[in-house]
């Protein structure tokens, strides 16, 4: 058998074999461009499955706590003076009390501004972290992200470029919250809704209450920078106070951390939940009141500002009576007279004590207290139970996972 002559110019050719030249490697000019469009394709389309998946998994949490939303709205912004107190404010005509004398809520209310808080949720995930990661690259900070806030030795800029973050997009953000208060608010009916949806409440807003300027610039602008300033700031530091402070390991005690999370996420709701309700009472303050016609009563005088707010709302809704104690000692010093003056009467006497009809005095007037915090606390039970109700599932998971 003769051996194949080798040609000099191909020394590595092998007979047989056409499907690649070995000589050199293999021209990628038209294998490159299918590669890579096959790769960008299947990233973006796990991209897009991914943020797919992650907005209606949002969609339907909200759509969960939107009824808890709706009623601890209602409870915050409803006007419940006490009956000692007059507030005069704008007359309002008979045809705009129609609200309150016909049913127009029903089961769909308990999902009034779902979609607009949705988009306000999607929005300040997206954007708050990407601000807050852009910080911290300005300032050469590491990233949360990377590592846990908890795990690093200073904290202070970290949590500052949190805190930012959390108030710049809060501010941003808030005309949303607005629109979402007022949703929740207006009555149901449409013949009285003065909002169809959010982008017809964002176009009569900015033309009634003067454009970009008047609504970032109103009474609401206060109490927006405190709240969204104490918010992060309470949930940001509860881990480190338990790890840091009280020496808790979530690993080591998971049930004792859990306790401390929500003995500290009880106080912090001490303290944000005033800042919300007083809020939520400024965003329902609209130019032209008459036509915003509303499920629940609201004060005939506006508020003007944040500290306005709080004195009214300590004055004319946290009165509550007080007990007095010349009222009992006066029901019991009737009740010794009585007693007395019927041991010692005659049988005559009490025949004709019986045919008088005898009428106790008036006890005194109660009296009432003139400051109190329970305006300012409306919708703390509901809360509260949800932090409840959390605990007892992670403590549940936490047993289960033993």
């Amino acid at each position: 058998m003769s051996t194949p002559k080798v040609n000099p110019h191909r020394p590595y050719y092998t007979p047989g074999l056409h499907h690649h030249n070995y000589t050199s490697l293999p021209s990628t000019s038209d294998a490159s461009p299918l590669v890579l469009e096959d790769n960008n394709n299947t990233q973006l389309k796990s991209f897009t499955a991914r943020c797919t998946s992650f907005a209606l998994l949002k969609y339907f949490v909200t759509m969960l706590t939107s009824p808890f939303e709706v009623g601890t709205t209602l409870l915050q912004v409803q006007y419940s003076p006490h009956e000692d107190v007059e507030v005069i404010g704008i007359p309002i005509p008979l045809d705009s009390t129609f609200q309150l004398t016909s049913p127009t809520e029903g089961w769909r209310s308990l999902f009034k501004g779902q979609r607009v808080t949705w988009i306000y949720d999607m929005l300040r995930t997206v954007l708050r972290p990407a601000l807050e990661s852009s910080l911290n690259d300005v300032f050469g900070l590491y990233d949360d992200t990377t590592i846990p806030l908890l795990h690093l030795d200073s904290i202070t800029a970290n949590m500052a470029t949190m805190i930012v973050s959390h108030l710049v997009i809060g501010v941003l953000l808030s005309p949303l919250e607005i629109i979402r208060t007022r949703l929740i608010v207006q009555s149901a009916s449409p013949h009285c809704s003065k909002y169809k949806g959010l982008f017809h409440a964002l176009r009569t807003m900015f033309s009634e209450e003067g454009g970009i300027r008047g609504v970032y610039l109103s009474k609401n602008l206060v109490p927006t920078l405190f709240y969204h300033t104490m918010s992060p700031l309470i949930s940001c530091s509860t881990p480190l106070l338990i790890a840091r402070l009280l020496h808790i390991s979530a690993t080591d005690s998971p049930i004792l951390y859990g306790a401390a999370e929500l003995t500290l996420s009880t106080l912090g709701l001490l303290i944000t939940l005033p800042l919300e309700t007083i809020r939520k009472r400024l965003q329902c303050q609209t130019t032209n009141p008459i036509e915003f016609k509303t499920t629940v009563a609201l004060r005939p005088q506006p508020y003007r500002g944040l500290l306005d707010a709080l004195y009214k709302i300590l004055k004319e809704e946290g009165t509550r009576y007080k007990r007095n104690n010349n009222r009992k000692k006066a029901k019991v010093k009737n009740n010794k007279k009585r007693w007395s003056s019927e041991s010692d009467t005659t049988e005559s006497d009490i025949s004709f004590s019986n045919q008088q009809k005898h009428t106790p005095p008036p006890p005194p007037p109660l009296r009432t207290s003139a400051w109190g915090i329970r305006g300012l606390y409306r919708g703390f039970s509901m809360q509260m139970a949800a932090n409840i109700m959390l605990f007892v599932f992670q403590t549940m998971n936490v047993l289960e996972g033993k």
